[in-house]
């Protein structure tokens, strides 16, 4: 389907409908969320609303008042009297709109700030299963590149209640003089209310059609001015290449919505024209009423003028407003559908509780996983028993299921069968944010959070006592990292960033020991490493391991590493092949059964014969 074609007759009126549910909702939150703010701001547009037929009225009234002075037929007071009023008039209508300025930022401010949070909630509370589906990709993609237009729901909203307001005010003054004129009125805006409506869905299908390559612009755009990555960029050559990609995607997002909007013109076009003929004849009735009907004044001519004009300007202007809403509509019912999504990882309703002072004792039962979508299991049958205090060491090739073990005991995912134990409980029906309690990590992609402070950094660990320098300087001492800490400019209140003054960057392997000490600081019973010291040379890691086994004995330690200098120490080494164990031991013994460790550790050490 191209992008400016409608759905069919049915889309019309359940549009009308989403946008009824969807303005209750934009309305009803902002209600709750600041009732003074919606109560003035609701004032001004119905004020705006109104103060045109004012307007045209003491208009009017100040025309005839005035050749009724000429003509010696009245007193100077009265074309006075109705001139103050319009210029006061006038003035309040002018300063409303510097007023609906003010408020209208506070709205938009309200608005945004509540559903920007909504959004960060829900991605905290949806699991793995939603983060790798190409569905909610394009759904979070499409609302985080629309997010301004989807905080103008309720501005939108209270703007076209001002024209509807204006329009059914001026209808009622209108109607008395003539229904036929009323009727022609509205039969001079019905093209241009379907070319909007058209529009504004096509402005939303487009977002569908262009995902894929919007997306590949934008990270080609990142990309092209990552200074993280500009070195490979020059060496391999690759700026020319990558910006003539961004050149041809960009020039493909945006042709496609300039195609809507062309589209849009041809049609616009025709409903002006149709519209600016039945305001001319319109125009010519009541001049024709001036000139035969001496009852009808020249400023009856005027008022009714006016009102014609307020019409049609109230007309476009809600039909227009109703499109942007429509527009704005179609992206908040997307919004809505984002923050309806429900975690696929089910959490207990009455959840067990476990001790979060003593260490767990953690069972896998014949678990066995496939990630969603696939029929291949990468886990089957294993079991595997961690006892409170275990330094325990899981090896094995790329691929073999290592960090799938991770994912499932922190619950990214659940297990496709069998069962996790945690003292016991199945980890299911334990409270999710009370094991994270038990858990430090350090992720072989950890985050950086670079535009931090040092302290903050690590200090996010726990972020309970964030502030605990003493805590944060201990745990840096156990990751080998306050050493080169207390040597940058502001030591510990240092930003990690180059993009600020007075900031600097770290390299690989003293990334890698900040990372280690934000998991260190959180003083977790369970401590998992995936890689933890893959950047940093021999003695460092050495180092590291020598403060771990000084510190962990009363806890658990779990660690993924290919490095056998760094898993032999382990109290127990689980060797994982095809998704089972098929090897569990200390290295002495492990290495006396000659079997897939022997093989790989002794492949590794010729490196260093």
């Amino acid at each position: 389907m191209k992008p400016d074609q409608d759905d069919s007759s049915t889309s019309f009126w359940q549009n009308i409908n989403n946008v009824r549910e969807n303005v209750w909702f934009a309305l009803s939150t902002m209600w709750r969320l600041d009732k003074k703010l919606f109560i003035f701001s609701s004032s001004i547009y119905a004020f705006q609303g109104l103060t045109p037929i004012l307007i045209a009225f003491l208009t009017g009234q100040l025309i005839d008042f005035t050749i009724a002075a000429s003509a010696g037929t009245a007193g100077l007071m009265l074309p006075l009297s109705m001139l103050a009023a319009l210029a006061a008039t006038q003035v309040l209508f002018s300063h409303s709109f510097n007023m609906q300025y003010y408020i209208t930022i506070r709205l938009r401010k309200v608005f945004s700030m509540y559903l920007a949070e909504k959004v960060f909630d829900k991605f905290q509370q949806l699991d793995h299963n939603h983060y790798e589906d190409s569905t909610f990709n394009k759904l979070a993609n499409k609302i985080t590149y629309n997010v301004n237009v989807i905080s103008l729901v309720p501005e939108r909203t209270l703007q076209l209640l001002t024209r509807v307001l204006q329009l059914v005010a001026t209808t009622l003054a209108i109607i008395v003089l003539s229904p036929s004129i009323v009727l022609l009125l509205f039969v001079s805006i019905i093209p241009l209310v379907v070319t909007l409506m058209k529009t504004a869905r096509a402005r939303w299908q487009v977002w569908d059609w262009i995902d894929n390559e919007l997306r590949l612009r934008n990270y080609l755009g990142r990309t092209l001015q990552n200074v993280d990555e500009v070195n490979e960029l020059k060496i391999f050559k690759l700026s020319t290449y990558f910006r003539a990609l961004w050149r041809k995607y960009y020039s493909r997002t945006e042709d496609a919505r300039i195609d809507v909007e062309r589209h849009s013109q041809k049609r616009l076009l025709g409903s002006s024209v149709f519209e600016g003929l039945i305001q001319f004849g319109i125009g010519a009735i009541l001049l024709l009423r001036v000139v035969r009907n001496a009852a009808f004044s020249l400023g009856d001519f005027e008022f009714y003028r006016r009102l014609v004009a307020d019409f049609s300007n109230a007309s476009g202007q809600m039909a227009s407003g109703f499109q942007s809403l429509s527009e704005s509509n179609l992206f908040l019912h997307d919004y809505r559908d984002f923050i309806a999504l429900k975690p696929q990882v089910k959490h207990s309703k009455k959840p067990t509780h476990i001790n979060e002072k003593v260490t767990p004792r953690i069972e896998f039962r014949d678990v066995g996983f496939k990630y969603p979508k696939s029929n291949k299991y990468v886990l089957r049958h294993l079991n595997m028993i961690i006892e409170p205090g275990d330094d325990i060491a899981l090896v094995g090739a790329n691929g073999a299921g290592k960090t799938t073990i991770i994912k499932l005991l922190m619950r990214f995912y659940d297990v496709s069968e069998g069962e996790i134990l945690v003292d016991n409980i199945n980890i299911r029906d334990t409270d999710i944010s009370q094991w994270y309690k038990q858990v430090g990590a350090l992720f072989q992609q950890f985050n950086k959070y670079p535009y931090l402070k040092v302290k903050r950094s690590i200090g996010v660990g726990d972020v309970a006592r964030v502030d605990d320098i003493e805590g944060i300087q201990a745990a840096s001492e156990k990751a080998g990292a306050h050493a080169y800490i207390d040597k940058l400019p502001h030591k510990y209140d240092t930003v990690l960033t180059k993009v600020f003054d007075d900031g600097t960057d770290l390299s690989g392997g003293e990334w890698q020991r900040v990372a280690l000490a934000r998991a260190f600081f959180r003083d977790a019973n369970i401590l998992i490493l995936d890689e933890p010291t893959s950047a940093v040379d021999a003695k460092a890691e050495y180092e590291i391991f020598e403060r771990i086994n000084a510190t962990q004995k009363e806890k658990t330690t779990i660690i993924i590493s290919h490095r056998f200098s760094t898993v032999r120490n382990a109290d127990k080494i689980y060797v994982i092949d095809d998704g089972k164990i098929v090897e569990a031991g200390s290295h002495e013994e492990l290495m006396k059964q000659s079997g897939m460790y022997h093989e790989l550790f002794e492949t590794q050490a010729q490196g260093y014969r």
